[in-house]
């Protein structure tokens, strides 16, 4: 049992069961809770007023019949929240819009722009070449967590703290570029296909809308039409708009138009039902699964396919920004978090390894008014949120102009 009291009163109660957990990764088993009061986060106090925090098994049970790690459960530190009210801007030259696109699980190899030769990617294409391309761009981790607090925050993940399971959680103690824009005057809205880039972690911070997901991932086709939604709505006012788009990330599921585009067959003997996490690596008590010529190309195949249903969709966002008149005024961003093994070396998946295949990232820059077609050499792609408040002349904490 959870419970708040405020000068005494019961403000806001709540049980929750715990269960074991199989082995194995449940996003529901790791996340936070907020408390909240009357459909509004958080518990409103004034000053003078005393906060109690209690925790207390239900049931009767005893605390000594469980171990500490049984017993990992409780209340985060609490924070005071005090709202602010600005007045809504518009764009200028030296306040632009942002578009900050990160696509979750994009190898940089996989992209034309990037010297791929399958057409996978069109719109990307021609994208960079209006653009400047960083051609040896580095993510500060192989997996989504950390990296995405880099993204959003311009902290390698010593600094700012996520980097395991066990702390994965954005503090309110940093500024993010969100916080920073929304001091701008920007309207800040965010569209998440990841489960585990969410607010429960505090990944929101700054967002006045956060479209997101609890449980599982959300393709493109299910993410965008809300964002043009809020797009053409908010299109005369000055925005931030961060889109976390996951078609490359398993569970595959391509658009059937880039399937027939590109050719992509049925999957052959031996590919497992969930598709490639479903692929086993061996080890003591399993010889793994038998990795055919016809699984690893269908792998590669599989993972451009969904490589391309993102470009499709990215130009369509490029459509949209062009209809609605945005593009001289509008700095756009795409880069990705991490990328993938596809049985390069043996491997799948991401997180375990510091391969180029896993920590090279696309990142192109295209700022109205700025000379295209530019190629620049290494850079970490965590510097995307420090270069975007300069260009928009704001401050990020602790790094200046």
């Amino acid at each position: 049992i959870y419970r708040v009291r405020v000068d005494g009163e019961v403000r806001w109660e709540t049980t929750f069961e715990h269960k074991p957990v199989a082995p194995g990764w449940i996003v529901d088993h790791m996340q936070w809770r907020h408390v909240e009061v009357d459909g509004k986060r958080g518990v409103p106090v004034t000053s003078g007023q005393t906060v109690q925090l209690e925790t207390e098994l239900a049931g009767g049970l005893d605390p000594a019949a469980f171990t500490k790690d049984q017993l990992k459960l409780g209340f985060g530190g609490p924070f005071l929240v005090q709202e602010q009210r600005m007045p809504r801007r518009v764009p200028t030259p030296h306040a632009p819009n942002v578009i900050y696109v990160v696509v979750d699980t994009q190898r940089l190899d996989r992209l034309g722009c990037y010297g791929y030769t399958k057409d996978t990617t069109p719109h990307i294409d021609r994208f960079a070449e209006k653009s400047v391309v960083f051609e040896d761009a580095y993510t500060t981790s192989s997996w989504t967590w950390p990296s995405t607090g880099s993204l959003l925050t311009s902290l390698p993940p010593d600094a700012h703290g996520v980097k395991s399971n066990e702390s994965c959680t954005l503090a309110q103690s940093l500024t993010t570029i969100a916080e920073a824009l929304q001091g701008r005057g920007y309207t800040t809205a965010a569209f998440v296909g990841n489960p585990i880039v969410s607010s429960t972690r505090y990944f929101d911070q700054g967002f006045e809308t956060f479209d997101e997901t609890r449980s599982e991932f959300r393709m493109s086709d299910e993410l965008m039409p809300a964002a043009f939604d809020w797009l053409e709505e908010h299109a005369p006012l000055r925005f931030f708009l961060y889109l976390h788009l996951v078609d490359p990330h398993t569970p595959h599921r391509p658009s059937p138009i880039q399937k027939e585009r590109l050719g992509l067959g049925p999957a052959p003997e031996g590919w497992p039902e969930i598709g490639l996490d479903g692929i086993r690596r061996p080890s003591e008590n399993d010889p793994g699964t038998v990795i055919t010529p016809e699984i690893r190309q269908y792998a590669n195949d599989l993972y451009d396919t969904s490589v391309a249903t993102t470009d499709m969709w990215f130009g369509r966002l490029l459509e949209k920004i062009d209809a609605l008149g945005l593009d001289d005024r509008t700095i756009i961003v795409l880069t990705s978090d991490h990328g993938e093994e596809l049985l390069d070396r043996g491997f799948r998946g991401h997180g375990h390894n510091v391969f180029p295949e896993l920590v090279r990232a696309p990142l192109i820059f295209h700022v109205p008014g700025a000379q295209p077609g530019r190629r620049l050499g290494v850079v970490s792609n965590r510097h995307v949120p420090t270069t975007i408040a300069a260009l928009c002349d704001v401050a990020l904490p602790g790094f200046g102009r």
